[in-house]
């Protein structure tokens, strides 16, 4: 394991994707806690983007961001295809997605009783 991501509370690592991702203007970033609700994972970071390249951007953004302080993806799905792109830190998980795809799946809804941030940052730079 990674000695710094042990040091990092998922609530933090969740705040830092979210940070990222705001970094490439991704819109309605919505943090959802989910431990006490499911085993899977502690947080869901879920964001969209106006198009496959755009949320690209972003999810590179995170993974890129998170790599530099040396914590590493266990597994990113979708950065070809570009339309839901997951990436797995373990005890959070990002979801980068177009508006029709997060609308039809609906992630957010999943869990309704779960604790809720929705993000809003100034999409500065986040190095």
């Amino acid at each position: 394991m990674n000695p710094l991501k042990k040091n990092l509370q998922s609530s933090d690592l969740a705040d830092l994707a979210a940070k990222l991702a705001d970094s490439k203007k991704a819109e309605l970033i919505t943090l959802i806690e989910l431990a006490g609700s499911t085993d899977v994972t502690d947080w869901f970071v879920i964001c969209q983007g106006d198009n496959v390249a755009h949320n690209r951007a972003i999810a590179q953004a995170v993974i890129e961001g998170l790599r530099n302080i040396k914590i590493n993806a266990w597994h990113a799905e979708g950065l070809t295809e570009g339309r839901w792109i997951v990436i797995d830190y373990s005890d959070v998980v990002v979801h980068v997605m177009l508006p029709d795809v997060r609308e039809y799946y609906a992630l957010d809804d999943l869990w309704p009783k779960a604790g809720r941030l929705h993000f809003s940052g100034d999409h500065s730079d986040v190095s």
